[in-house]
């Protein structure tokens, strides 16, 4: 079996009430989440966060999401190459 050719990561980002900016949850991961001043930032960290768990090193290819209402939940998509 060939090896894929990238890993796809769903995330969850919620505006967070309490401290301000967004919270970034890996999908099927509940324990694995981080913050951020924007959306981006919040993904990028829970990125980190997920590869220290799995103990894996890659670098973000694409991260993708449409325009959308900031004050709500959805998600982004992050594909990272093999």
């Amino acid at each position: 079996m060939a090896a894929p050719k990238s890993i796809t990561i769903d995330f969850t980002v919620t505006p967070d009430d309490l401290d301000g900016g967004f919270v970034a949850q890996v999908v099927g991961h509940p324990g694995i989440m981080s913050q951020g001043e924007t959306e981006r930032e919040a993904v990028e960290n829970a990125l980190d966060a997920y590869l220290c768990v799995v103990s894996a090193t890659f670098d973000v290819d694409v991260i993708d999401g449409d325009d959308h209402d900031p004050s709500v939940a959805h998600n982004h998509r992050v594909t990272i190459p093999a």
